[in-house]
C-alpha cells in the first residue's frame, strides 16, 4: 500500500513543527556545522565528517536532519540510464564512469559518483578527477575479503589515495560480517553486501540476517556512515530469483532498524534484464525511495537503545508453509524486529516481521508514551490503519502479513 497522501502530508507537517522546535534558539553548534558543509569551497571528504558531527549533536540538531544527503544508491547505472535513475528517486550512482560525459550529466541532474578507481593507475585517475563536482567519493576495492587482498595491503592503498585525494570520502564494502573489524578503519563510508533471497522457498532465505549485518557493520565502523547494499536481483545458480516487493522492503527496513544511513541497490540489471524491465520489483524500489526520502530526517537519528517485550499471541503457520520448524538462531529472534526514534516528543515507530508467515504479537512501548497519540502511516495491509491513544501500560498487539512492514508516527 503506498503511502495515503493525508497521511504523508499530516507526518511531514508534524515533521515540521518537531524538527523546527529549536529554530528559533541562538546558532547551535550543529547550526554551524551545516553552515561549513554549504560553503562553495566545501569538499565532500568534509560533508561527510560534518555530518556525522551534526548526526552526532541529536536531539539538538534535529531540525537540520532533514536538509542532510541521505544517500539512495544504484549499483552499475550507464549514462543512458541516468536520467531514469534520478526521476525514480536515487541521488547516487555506484560503480559509476568518469568520463567527461557521463559526470557532467550527473551533475546537471543531481546525481553524485562513486566510481571504483584504478590501483595501478591512482595518481592519473585522481588527477583526471580534479574540478568533477560529480565525483562524491573513490571506491577502492570491493569486497577485499572475498578477493584476497590483505587488510594490511588495503590499508597502505588507502593511506596513499588519501595523500593523492584528501577531498574526497573513502568507499568500503566487506563481505563477511565477522571481517568487518579488519578493514573497517581504513575506509570514510562503510557498506553491508549481505544478499539473503537464494532459494525459490521463502523458508530457506534468512532476511533477518540483513540488520544482524548492519549491527555488526556500525561496532565496527565507529561512528562512521554505514550504509546497506540491498539485493535487487537474481544470478542464478546461487541467486535463484529477485527478492519479492515484500522482500525487497523489509530488507530496507530492517537495515534502517538497525542503524543504516544510506540504502544501496545491486543492481541496474538483474539477470540479462534492466532493473526497470523487472516490473514490480522495480515499482517496489521506487516506491521505497519516495518512502525514505519522506522520512530521511528521522531516519539519519540512532535508533534508541530500546528492547521491547513481545509476545506472539498467534502465528499462521498455513499448509503452504507445513508448520516449518524454525532453525535454532532464528528461532532466538524476537518476533518482531522494531526501532524507535526520538525527536522531542514525536516518535518515529518501526515494526518489521521478516518471516514468511502471518503473526500477532503484543508489544510493550515505553510506558512514557502512555496517553500519546499513534497514528500509522504505512502498512503493507488493506487494513484500516491505527490511529488512537496508548494505552497506560504502553502495550499494543499488532496484526503481521508475511513479510510485512508497518510504521507508526507518535506524538
Amino acid at each position: 500500500m503506498p503511502f495515503p497522501r493525508a497521511a504523508l502530508c499530516g507526518l511531514l507537517s508534524a515533521l515540521l513543527l518537531a524538527l523546527c522546535a529549536g529554530c528559533a534558539s541562538a546558532t547551535t553548534a550543529a547550526e554551524r556545522a551545516l553552515a561549513r558543509m554549504w560553503r562553495p569551497d566545501a569538499t565532500p571528504r568534509e560533508e561527510v565528517l560534518l555530518r556525522r558531527e551534526i548526526i552526532r549533536r541529536a536531539p539538538e540538531s534535529a531540525h537540520l536532519l532533514s536538509r542532510l544527503f541521505f544517500p539512495i544508491g544504484l549499483y552499475d547505472a550507464p549514462e543512458a540510464a541516468l536520467f531514469d535513475a534520478a526521476a525514480g528517486g536515487f541521488n547516487l550512482i555506484l560503480n559509476g564512469d568518469t568520463t567527461p560525459s557521463y559526470l557532467a550529466r550527473a551533475e546537471a541532474l543531481g546525481l553524485r559518483v562513486i566510481p571504483y578507481i584504478r590501483v595501478e593507475r591512482m595518481a592519473e585517475d585522481v588527477a583526471d578527477a580534479r574540478g568533477a563536482r560529480a565525483l562524491f567519493a573513490w571506491y577502492l576495492a570491493d569486497e577485499p575479503d572475498l578477493n584476497d587482498l590483505a587488510p594490511e595491503r588495503y590499508r597502505e592503498q588507502a593511506a596513499r589515495l588519501r595523500r593523492l585525494d584528501p577531498a574526497r570520502p573513502i568507499f568500503l564494502t566487506v563481505l563477511s560480517p565477522r571481517r568487518y573489524e579488519e578493514y573497517a578503519d581504513a575506509c570514510d563510508i562503510f557498506a553491508t553486501t549481505l544478499y539473503p533471497v537464494r532459494r525459490d522457498d521463502d523458508r530457506e532465505n534468512t532476511l533477518w540476517s540483513v540488520g544482524w549485518a548492519v549491527e555488526a557493520a556500525r561496532r565496527a565502523a565507529g561512528d562512521r556512515p554505514v550504509w546497506a547494499v540491498l539485493q535487487a536481483f537474481h544470478a542464478a545458480p546461487i541467486w535463484e530469483r529477485n527478492p519479492t516487493p515484500d522482500e525487497l522492503r523489509v530488507m530496507a527496513f530492517l537495515a534502517l532498524n538497525h542503524g543504516a544511513s544510506g540504502l544501496l541497490f545491486f543492481s541496474w540489471k538483474s539477470g540479462d534484464r534492466t532493473l526497470p524491465e523487472h516490473e514490480d520489483l522495480y515499482a517496489a524500489i521506487l516506491e521505497l525511495n519516495a518512502q525514505v526520502t519522506a522520512l530521511r530526517g528521522p531516519l539519519l537519528l540512532p535508533p534508541m537503545p530500546w528492547a521491547p517485550a513481545m509476545t506472539v499471541t498467534k502465528e499462521e503457520k498455513d499448509d503452504t508453509l507445513r508448520f516449518v520448524q524454525l532453525p535454532e538462531r532464528a528461532a532466538q529472534r524476537p518476533p518482531l524486529d522494531c526501532s524507535l526514534r526520538s525527536l522531542g516528543r514525536a516518535h518515529l515507530f518501526i515494526a518489521v516481521n521478516p518471516d514468511p508467515w502471518g503473526k500477532t504479537v503484543a508489544i510493550a512501548l515505553p510506558t512514557e508514551l502512555a496517553g500519546r497519540r499513534i497514528t500509522e502511516i504505512y502498512s503493507t495491509a488493506d487494513d484500516e490503519p491505527l490511529c488512537g491513544e496508548i494505552p497506560p501500560d504502553g502495550g499494543l498487539e499488532l496484526d503481521f502479513l508475511w513479510h510485512d512492514v508497518r510504521l507508526f508516527w507518535i506524538e
